[in-house]
């Protein structure tokens, strides 16, 4: 069983590796040398307004269905129609306070808000179709499914790009709804998928396993504090700083390589929770797969780290227009946090698989309440360098807490 995860990871891994970093160099990168550094930050603290109120959006219900399903099959079939039913009322809700929010705050470009909100609903329910994928133990289907929307997206952006003057020139707006359109059709296509091979069927009902929700709304304040720990910079940027807009492009700059760097160990997280919950019964197989796991993170983490922390404004100059001391800087300290971020998918993908959800909502408050203190002493004075120290001292803080409370209960897991 871990020979097959392993090689299903590989794949996943793999896909990924080829077409995400496309998508994130390629495309996203270039689309803020298009639109310009001010603009695109603007855009980067919306979108992570929207990534904040996922929580109302999902409250934690996909991570506790695929834990619940991956252990019965037969409870999957009966609560599939239910749960989507229960996933579209809450993308209403989402919706709803999501605008109301940016009403509130002013945030300005409605039209951005709208798209970004209606991305982060479908990206919610395919993670959810896909959670459906995994608890079948359907890994092979989950690899090829995990890259088809960025595929899609990359073509129809990547053609605007190369030939504006036959298509346009590529807008924010554009650039958000073809990730819709594409998100929409990796939907359309996995539904039939689930319908054909599994006899899932996408149909309204009522009848809900209340037990489910209850369940659910630990691993949603884990969403949530995850969130606001990974996201608020980017917003609060804005907030905080004179030049806000533009400080925010800069760091959103950096945060591209992070969370290129990060997207592997997010890949080993989405596959290693069901597998965990499927065999925590099996304290060998366990601890060895989530050794197997961090290693595999911190042999590419470290290297990548080293790499771009030398040749930092290299990078700047061959992503970027223009290449300078300061945001090299940011992206020194921005990478130095990649290691805690591959350690925290593993370690806290361990608490949540084994049910130790309450830990890990006490780690992660604590790991919020530091960086959201060190963001307001940090970005008014040093701007994208201080929310990236803030997020590297943070982060840091939060691995190593996270390591040492799950080696402490994977070692009270039977042999």
């Amino acid at each position: 069983m871990s020979k097959k995860f392993f090689s299903s990871l590989f794949l996943l891994v793999l896909l990924n590796v080829l077409v995400k970093p496309v998508w994130i160099f390629g495309i996203d990168r270039q689309v803020q040398n298009t639109v310009g550094t001010e603009v695109y930050g603007q855009y980067f603290a919306l979108f992570n307004l929207a990534c904040i109120f996922n929580f109302f959006l999902d409250a934690g219900l996909s991570t506790a269905w695929n834990r619940r399903a991956a252990h019965d099959p037969d409870w999957l079939q009966q609560q599939y129609g239910a749960t989507a039913t229960l996933k579209l009322l809450m993308g209403l809700l989402y919706g709803g306070l999501l605008g109301l929010a940016g009403m509130l705050m002013g945030t300005g470009h409605p039209v951005w808000l709208l798209l970004l909100g209606l991305n982060q609903f479908l990206f919610s329910f395919l993670i959810f179709l896909r959670n459906s994928l995994t608890a079948l133990q359907w890994f092979t289907a989950d690899a090829w499914v995990s890259v088809a929307d960025k595929l899609l997206a990359l073509a129809a952006c990547g053609t605007m790009l190369l030939f504006p003057g036959s298509f346009g020139r590529i807008s924010i707006e554009s650039f958000a709804g073809i990730q819709t359109l594409s998100i929409l059709l990796v939907i359309m296509v996995l539904l039939l998928l689930l319908r054909q091979k599994a006899n899932l069927l996408f149909a309204v009902r009522r009848v809900f396993d209340k037990q489910l929700f209850v369940a659910a709304l630990p691993f949603g304040m884990i969403v949530l504090l995850m969130t606001t720990h990974n996201r608020a910079d980017g917003f609060l940027l804005t907030r905080l700083h004179h030049n806000g807009a533009c400080e925010a492009g800069t760091y959103a700059a950096a945060y591209r390589l992070l969370d290129a760097g990060n997207m592997v160990g997010f890949l080993v997280a989405g596959f290693l929770l069901p597998f965990i919950a499927r065999h925590c019964n099996d304290g060998v197989l366990v601890r060895k797969t989530a050794a197997r796991s961090a290693l595999l993170l911190l042999g590419f983490a470290i290297p990548a780290t080293v790499v771009t922390s030398v040749f930092a404004m290299e990078c700047q100059g061959l992503l970027y227009k223009q290449a300078d001391p300061y945001g090299a800087s940011v992206l020194r300290w921005s990478m130095a946090a990649l290691s805690a971020y591959c350690l925290t998918q593993v370690y806290g993908t361990v608490l949540t698989a084994l049910g130790h959800t309450r830990l890990f909502i006490r780690i992660c408050f604590v790991a919020v309440m530091v960086n959201l203190l060190c963001n307001g002493l940090l970005m008014p004075v040093w701007g994208a360098k201080g929310a990236a120290i803030a997020a590297l001292v943070s982060q840091s803080g939060f691995a190593i807490c996270l390591w040492i409370a799950a080696h402490k209960k994977m070692r009270s897991l039977p042999s």
